[in-house]
């Protein structure tokens, strides 16, 4: 749910980015997502919540200045209503998010996969030029969850190979480099979410975040060509 929630979100930052860049970015939409995670109990939900959080209010700081203690107080006033809702309304689902906490840990099985797909690799250097298939079946939980190793980037590596996984990385620097030389943060801001929750789930190549992904490369480009023309 929290995947779906940032994919709404993340346009909506966008398109409110496009029609002015100057304004602040709300804090509405986080406290959303950050109540959806708990509801859901959605690990990697809260984390992205946590995250985009911090840089919103690093954001919306640097551009009203004495407004910190303003935006620092609101954050606070969000935590209590969130805190509030759940102890109130929600119970249930705080005890189960809280419980889901204490019979896991950090432990996961996104980290089994993960260790052993890279083992995999290390072990057989074609499986880091083409990816690991998910038919091999010595590659256990990756095996056992059809191929879903949990990690867009994973993924990525796994359909497309290291030439794949290459072309990405490069676009997704190439952009960071673009957008902070324009200083477009809050687009710089909501990718950095979206490459965060691909980190924990398979939402791209091929998922829902490819639209994004997609966004990214054409926006460099198409700027690219422009800047040639002109």
């Amino acid at each position: 749910i929290s995947t779906m929630y940032i994919f709404g979100i993340s346009l909506y930052y966008i398109t409110k980015y496009r029609e002015n860049p100057l304004t602040n970015m709300p804090y509405m939409p986080i406290l959303v997502l950050g109540m959806l995670s708990i509801w859901a109990a959605n690990r990697s939900g809260v984390l992205c919540t946590i995250f985009l959080a911090s840089l919103i209010i690093t954001y919306n700081t640097m551009k009203t200045g004495k407004a910190f203690v303003r935006n620092i107080l609101l954050v606070a006033v969000f935590s209590i209503g969130i805190y509030i809702f759940f102890d109130v309304f929600m119970d249930q689902f705080g005890i189960s998010f809280l419980q889901k906490e204490n019979r896991t840990g950090t432990e996961s099985t996104r980290t089994l996969i993960w260790a052993q797909y890279i083992q995999a690799c290390l072990n057989d250097p074609m499986y880091i030029l083409l990816g690991v298939p998910s038919s091999d079946s010595t590659v256990f939980w990756f095996h056992l969850y059809n191929g879903n190793a949990h990690n867009a980037f994973f993924m990525l590596h796994s359909n497309f190979g290291i030439v794949g996984l290459i072309i990405i990385i490069i676009a997704v620097v190439k952009f960071y480099i673009y957008s902070f030389r324009r200083k477009m943060y809050p687009i710089a801001i909501i990718f950095s979410a979206i490459v965060l929750r691909s980190m924990f789930d398979w939402t791209g190549f091929c998922g829902i975040f490819d639209v994004f992904f997609w966004y990214i490369m054409f926006e460099t480009s198409i700027q690219g060509i422009y800047k040639s023309v002109k």
